[in-house]
Protein backbone atom coordinates (compact mmCIF):
# COMPACT_ATOMS: atom_id res chain seq x y z
CA UNK A 1 0.00 0.00 0.00
CA UNK A 2 1.19 3.13 -1.12
CA UNK A 3 0.74 6.08 1.66
CA UNK A 4 0.86 10.29 0.95
CA UNK A 5 0.94 12.58 3.90
CA UNK A 6 0.45 16.47 4.19
CA UNK A 7 1.21 18.05 7.08
CA UNK A 8 1.17 21.31 7.56
CA UNK A 9 0.47 24.72 10.25
CA UNK A 10 -2.50 27.05 10.80
CA UNK A 11 -3.40 30.04 12.30
CA UNK A 12 -6.73 29.81 13.04
CA UNK A 13 -9.35 32.12 15.56
CA UNK A 14 -10.06 31.56 18.62
CA UNK A 15 -13.83 31.55 19.24
CA UNK A 16 -13.65 32.29 22.42
CA UNK A 17 -11.30 35.82 22.47
CA UNK A 18 -13.38 39.10 23.52
CA UNK A 19 -13.02 40.28 20.50
CA UNK A 20 -15.29 37.92 18.47
CA UNK A 21 -18.09 39.73 20.01
CA UNK A 22 -17.02 43.67 20.00
CA UNK A 23 -18.48 45.26 16.70
CA UNK A 24 -15.99 46.38 14.20
CA UNK A 25 -15.07 50.33 13.90
CA UNK A 26 -17.49 50.73 10.78
CA UNK A 27 -20.11 49.46 12.42
CA UNK A 28 -19.77 51.69 16.03
CA UNK A 29 -19.50 54.37 13.87
CA UNK A 30 -22.39 53.80 12.19
CA UNK A 31 -24.43 53.48 15.25
CA UNK A 32 -23.01 56.69 16.58
CA UNK A 33 -23.98 58.65 13.77
CA UNK A 34 -27.02 56.85 13.84
CA UNK A 35 -27.91 58.70 17.23
CA UNK A 36 -26.79 61.77 16.88
CA UNK A 37 -28.42 62.25 13.45
CA UNK A 38 -32.48 62.15 13.84
CA UNK A 39 -32.83 61.64 10.11
CA UNK A 40 -31.33 58.13 10.60
CA UNK A 41 -33.29 55.49 11.58
CA UNK A 42 -31.87 54.01 14.24
CA UNK A 43 -34.02 50.98 15.04
CA UNK A 44 -33.59 49.75 11.02
CA UNK A 45 -29.84 50.21 12.37
CA UNK A 46 -29.94 47.72 14.69
CA UNK A 47 -31.54 45.29 12.65
CA UNK A 48 -28.51 44.97 10.78
CA UNK A 49 -25.78 43.44 12.98
CA UNK A 50 -22.71 44.12 11.48
CA UNK A 51 -19.96 41.51 10.29
CA UNK A 52 -18.66 38.75 13.03
CA UNK A 53 -15.11 39.39 14.02
CA UNK A 54 -12.53 37.15 15.42
CA UNK A 55 -9.02 37.23 16.59
CA UNK A 56 -6.29 34.99 15.74
CA UNK A 57 -3.41 34.89 18.25
CA UNK A 58 -0.10 33.48 18.77
CA UNK A 59 3.15 33.17 20.14
CA UNK A 60 6.37 34.23 18.49
CA UNK A 61 10.23 32.59 19.91
CA UNK A 62 13.80 33.15 18.95
CA UNK A 63 15.51 36.18 18.22
CA UNK A 64 13.94 36.29 14.72
CA UNK A 65 10.46 36.08 16.50
CA UNK A 66 9.15 33.13 14.65
CA UNK A 67 5.34 32.72 14.71
CA UNK A 68 4.37 29.52 16.80
CA UNK A 69 1.28 28.20 14.67
CA UNK A 70 -2.10 28.20 16.76
CA UNK A 71 -3.29 24.45 15.39
CA UNK A 72 -1.55 21.42 12.91
CA UNK A 73 -2.99 19.52 10.41
CA UNK A 74 -2.68 16.11 8.67
CA UNK A 75 -4.07 14.62 5.68
CA UNK A 76 -3.33 11.05 4.95
CA UNK A 77 -3.98 9.54 1.40
CA UNK A 78 -3.75 5.53 1.30
CA UNK A 79 -3.82 3.71 -2.00
CA UNK A 80 -3.73 -0.10 -2.41
CA UNK A 81 -1.60 -1.62 -4.51
CA UNK A 82 -3.36 -3.56 -7.09
CA UNK A 83 -6.96 -2.88 -6.56
CA UNK A 84 -6.51 1.13 -6.18
CA UNK A 85 -8.57 1.27 -3.69
CA UNK A 86 -7.85 4.49 -2.04
CA UNK A 87 -8.85 5.84 1.78
CA UNK A 88 -8.50 9.17 3.07
CA UNK A 89 -8.61 10.66 6.64
CA UNK A 90 -7.86 14.66 7.82
CA UNK A 91 -7.03 15.71 11.53
CA UNK A 92 -6.62 19.27 12.89
CA UNK A 93 -5.12 19.27 16.41
CA UNK A 94 -4.27 22.62 19.07
CA UNK A 95 -0.45 22.97 18.75
CA UNK A 96 -0.83 22.64 22.43
CA UNK A 97 -0.85 20.02 25.35
CA UNK A 98 -4.68 18.35 25.40
CA UNK A 99 -5.75 17.38 28.54
CA UNK A 100 -6.14 13.40 28.89
CA UNK A 101 -5.58 11.04 26.19
CA UNK A 102 -8.52 11.17 23.33
CA UNK A 103 -8.35 8.98 20.33
CA UNK A 104 -6.98 10.96 17.10
CA UNK A 105 -10.19 10.30 15.78
CA UNK A 106 -11.53 13.22 17.76
CA UNK A 107 -9.78 15.14 15.88
CA UNK A 108 -10.74 13.87 12.32
CA UNK A 109 -12.56 16.73 10.15
CA UNK A 110 -13.25 16.74 6.59
CA UNK A 111 -11.08 17.62 3.62
CA UNK A 112 -12.98 20.64 3.16
CA UNK A 113 -12.47 21.75 6.38
CA UNK A 114 -8.13 21.81 6.29
CA UNK A 115 -8.33 22.92 2.29
CA UNK A 116 -10.31 25.69 3.77
CA UNK A 117 -7.99 26.81 6.90
CA UNK A 118 -5.14 26.22 4.88
CA UNK A 119 -5.92 27.74 1.59
CA UNK A 120 -4.71 24.70 -0.37
CA UNK A 121 -6.12 22.21 -2.71
CA UNK A 122 -4.47 18.63 -1.51
CA UNK A 123 -5.02 15.58 -3.59
CA UNK A 124 -6.41 17.52 -6.69
CA UNK A 125 -6.58 14.75 -8.66
CA UNK A 126 -8.80 12.95 -7.13
CA UNK A 127 -10.86 15.56 -8.08
CA UNK A 128 -14.39 15.72 -6.21
CA UNK A 129 -14.38 12.46 -4.98
CA UNK A 130 -12.05 13.00 -2.28
CA UNK A 131 -14.77 15.11 -0.52
CA UNK A 132 -17.19 11.92 -0.90
CA UNK A 133 -16.84 9.35 1.91
CA UNK A 134 -18.70 6.94 -0.77
CA UNK A 135 -16.04 7.21 -3.45
CA UNK A 136 -12.57 8.07 -1.04
CA UNK A 137 -13.63 5.90 2.17
CA UNK A 138 -12.63 6.96 5.53
CA UNK A 139 -8.45 5.87 6.79
CA UNK A 140 -10.26 3.62 9.52
CA UNK A 141 -13.40 2.99 8.32
CA UNK A 142 -16.83 4.14 9.03
CA UNK A 143 -19.07 3.51 11.86
CA UNK A 144 -18.22 4.26 15.46
CA UNK A 145 -16.16 0.77 15.97
CA UNK A 146 -13.74 2.21 13.49
CA UNK A 147 -11.07 3.92 15.08
CA UNK A 148 -7.28 4.89 14.48
CA UNK A 149 -6.36 5.82 17.83
CA UNK A 150 -5.90 2.97 19.46
CA UNK A 151 -2.81 0.59 19.74
CA UNK A 152 -0.57 -1.77 21.66
CA UNK A 153 1.49 1.66 22.78
CA UNK A 154 -1.72 3.46 23.64
CA UNK A 155 -1.17 2.74 27.35
CA UNK A 156 2.33 4.10 27.21
CA UNK A 157 1.87 7.16 25.52
CA UNK A 158 -0.99 8.24 27.41
CA UNK A 159 1.26 7.85 30.46
CA UNK A 160 3.79 10.01 28.91
CA UNK A 161 1.09 12.83 27.95
CA UNK A 162 -0.06 12.54 31.95
CA UNK A 163 3.62 12.95 32.50
CA UNK A 164 4.08 16.09 30.62
CA UNK A 165 0.72 17.77 32.12
CA UNK A 166 2.72 17.58 35.63
CA UNK A 167 5.36 19.36 33.91
CA UNK A 168 3.71 21.74 31.76
CA UNK A 169 1.20 22.93 34.72
CA UNK A 170 1.46 26.75 35.75
CA UNK A 171 -0.14 27.01 38.78
CA UNK A 172 -1.20 24.98 41.87
CA UNK A 173 -4.87 24.43 39.74
CA UNK A 174 -3.33 22.85 37.52
CA UNK A 175 -0.52 21.10 38.74
CA UNK A 176 -3.14 19.61 41.51
CA UNK A 177 -5.50 18.60 38.11
CA UNK A 178 -3.16 16.96 36.56
CA UNK A 179 -1.73 14.92 39.19
CA UNK A 180 -5.71 13.92 40.43
CA UNK A 181 -5.37 12.31 36.32
CA UNK A 182 -2.60 10.02 37.44
CA UNK A 183 -4.39 6.43 38.11
CA UNK A 184 -1.78 4.85 40.86
CA UNK A 185 -1.05 2.07 38.70
CA UNK A 186 0.18 3.75 36.05
CA UNK A 187 3.66 2.35 34.38
CA UNK A 188 5.83 5.16 35.70
CA UNK A 189 3.68 5.93 38.87
CA UNK A 190 7.34 6.89 40.96
CA UNK A 191 8.49 8.89 38.45
CA UNK A 192 5.12 11.29 38.16
CA UNK A 193 4.61 11.11 41.62
CA UNK A 194 8.63 12.95 42.07
CA UNK A 195 7.78 15.19 39.35
CA UNK A 196 4.24 15.77 40.99
CA UNK A 197 6.39 17.02 44.48
CA UNK A 198 8.97 18.99 43.20
CA UNK A 199 6.67 20.83 40.68
CA UNK A 200 4.97 21.39 44.35
CA UNK A 201 7.44 22.45 46.05
CA UNK A 202 9.10 25.02 43.21
CA UNK A 203 5.53 26.62 42.84
CA UNK A 204 4.79 26.24 46.79
CA UNK A 205 1.64 24.47 46.62
CA UNK A 206 0.32 22.23 48.69
CA UNK A 207 0.91 18.05 48.29
CA UNK A 208 -2.19 16.16 48.04
CA UNK A 209 -2.64 13.88 50.26
CA UNK A 210 -1.55 9.98 49.70
CA UNK A 211 -4.34 8.03 47.97
CA UNK A 212 -5.53 4.24 48.03
CA UNK A 213 -3.30 2.20 46.10
CA UNK A 214 -0.46 4.60 46.19
CA UNK A 215 1.77 2.60 48.70
CA UNK A 216 4.24 4.43 50.53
Amino acid sequence: RDVYVVSGPLFLPDDSSAASDAPPPAAASAAAAASASPAVDASAARRRPGPRRRRVAYDVIGPHEVAVPTHLFKVVLAEQTGTGERRLAAFLLPNAPVRGHPDIDEFAVPLADVERASGLTLFEELGAARHSATEVRPLCGAGAAARCGRGAMDGRIAGWKLLGHLKLAGDCSALEEAWGAVPPKTEAFGLMRRTYEDRSGTMACPLAEKRRGEGT
